[in-house]
């Protein structure tokens, strides 16, 4: 099915992607760094990527965390026409 006849206003977005996270610490106070690529694609078909990336400073217990993201959004409204 084409997409248009699924969205036909192209109200909405999904987008997906994987974040990344480390820390070192010594005694509970140290450095993380954290990052997450992905992609979004909306209903009219256009298709990005994103990412981001930082250091920062990290309290607690030094370690190594991973996860994977995704999200659908939806407007609420048709967007707005220009006046005729």
């Amino acid at each position: 099915m084409h997409i248009s006849l699924i969205d036909p206003l192209g109200l909405w977005t999904y987008q997906m992607g994987f974040s990344m996270s480390w820390a070192v610490a010594i005694n509970g106070v140290g450095f993380g760094y954290t990052g997450r690529v992905g992609f979004a694609i909306d209903g009219n078909g256009n298709i990005t990527t994103y990412g981001y990336r930082g250091p920062g400073g990290a309290l607690g217990t030094p370690g190594i965390s991973g996860g994977v993201h995704a999200a659908v959004f939806q407007d609420a409204l048709p967007p707005e026409r220009p006046a005729s």
